[in-house]
């Protein structure tokens, strides 16, 4: 051989075998396809299906989280054993984090699987974007935004791998034709999928449903980044996107409310291929699900009656109602926090720390608000007006009394300090 030229690039798996790395019993045990979806009703029933299929072979616990957290306390022997002892059936697994994988990560996996296939299952971007929401309203997770942007985790996965190697469902199709789409589910692993009907037949959807309102806002505000996902699906898979993905609001909508959260969607799609973004969102993801799993039922929303139109989407839509505990809806508006209490939003600066206002009478209440020590509005929109005029006037008060004598601030009137973040995290609690 040349000693001054270079050697072609051998794969990564090739490579690991003959360091010793990989066995050939090792290779035989790996991973033959992803069922890449977040979790939802659909591709739960989809992953139990595979998992009680005689040919194939999932976990028990279906998530493993191996290529996403798990590797760095488990080696590859735990997780081929984690994929079933029979190397003879169709293995595969479903983690819902991997969908948010960064590109560096899915690169290893394609080096060490380069004919893996995988299995992706959509459900209607806006209602994935309401549950994102969710999370992020709760704080239950640092970037759970990520979960809404199905184009860039579409993006990312074939950033790597061929489209002849993806297999794109839809939720809407395994419910309404859980016969054809499992059939094509089965020409595509090389497994036949012929089920009892009984199995088929998806359960029924969580007793907990989008409010039609709040996911025609969020189609609104994701329409752009919708509409690119229905033209890559057309474009690279010959697959049409569920009509109601595009479909136009059938009520007037909040433009200011939309705009809003078009912002919040941007600021996710901005780290489309950001591995540092994303490796934390895959932690707050897991760490998101490891967190619900001690309860089935746990909401993420304040429970509602039936008939009810009243819209927890956003704290500008929150009614104040008196039978509630104080609950935060604006922390750190310009050093103030708003707190909906007894059928009006009263406004606290930042630096008064801790307050509960279920256990301050209604006479010492209004007597802060005489005194201008705490202030209150009608709705979340009039309270942040009423800080603004606050804070306006307070400096005019502050130039006039400089200009005379240099006299401080009247009495009573609280100056907010921006950087009491620890006094406002204790008062949210108390407060919410």
């Amino acid at each position: 051989m040349n000693p001054g030229r270079i050697p072609p690039e051998r794969p990564l798996r090739a490579k690991l075998r003959e360091l010793g790395l990989l066995s050939r019993e090792q290779e035989a045990g790996l991973p033959q396809f992803l069922l890449l979806a977040t979790e939802h009703d659909g591709s739960r029933h989809l992953a139990q299906l595979l998992q009680r299929h005689p040919d194939c072979s999932l976990p028990d616990a279906l998530a493993t989280r191996f290529f996403s957290s798990r590797h760095e306390s488990h080696d590859l022997d735990w997780y081929i054993r984690a994929l079933g002892s029979d190397v003879h059936l169709v293995r595969g697994e479903w983690t819902p984090s991997y969908v948010l994988l960064p590109v560096k990560t899915i690169r290893l996996i394609h080096d060490v699987l380069p004919q893996l296939r995988l299995v992706f299952l959509f459900r209607d971007p806006a209602v994935e974007a309401w549950h994102s929401w969710q999370e992020w309203h709760t704080g239950s997770g640092t970037c759970p935004w990520a979960r809404a942007d199905l184009l860039g985790q579409l993006r990312r996965w074939i950033s790597v791998f061929p489209a002849d190697q993806f297999f794109i469902g839809f939720q809407e199709q395994l419910h309404s034709e859980p016969a054809a789409f499992l059939d094509k589910v089965s020409e595509f692993l090389g497994v036949d999928l012929t089920v009892p009907q009984q199995d088929s037949n998806l359960p029924a959807d969580s007793p907990q449903q989008p409010p039609v309102l709040e996911v025609a806002l969020l189609r609104e505000a994701c329409r752009s980044r919708i509409e690119e996902l229905v033209a890559c699906l057309r474009d690279d898979f010959g697959r049409n996107a569920p009509a109601q993905w595009t479909g136009a609001a059938a009520q007037h909508l909040d433009r200011e409310l939309v705009a809003q959260l078009t912002e919040m969607l941007s600021t996710v799609v901005k780290h489309d291929f950001d591995d540092v973004f994303l490796y934390q969102a895959v932690r707050s993801d897991e760490a998101t699900a490891r967190s619900h799993l001690g309860s089935q039922t746990a909401t993420t929303r304040p429970p509602r009656n039936a008939g009810s139109s009243e819209i927890f989407l956003a704290p500008e839509h929150i009614t104040a109602l008196g039978d509630r505990p104080p609950q935060l809806i604006r922390e750190g508006y310009r050093g103030f926090n708003v707190v909906a209490f007894q059928q009006e939003f009263i406004v606290i600066p930042q630096a008064a720390g801790n307050v509960d206002l279920s256990r301050l009478s209604s006479a010492v209440l209004n007597a802060k608000v005489r005194a201008r020590e705490f202030l209150r509005g009608h709705s979340v929109a009039d309270a942040l007006r009423t800080i603004d005029e606050f804070l306006i006037a307070s400096e005019r008060n502050e130039c006039r009394a400089s200009a005379s004598d240099g006299a401080s601030a009247p009495t009573g009137t609280p100056l907010p300090d921006q950087n009491l973040s620890a006094a406002s995290k204790a008062f949210g609690a108390d407060a919410a």
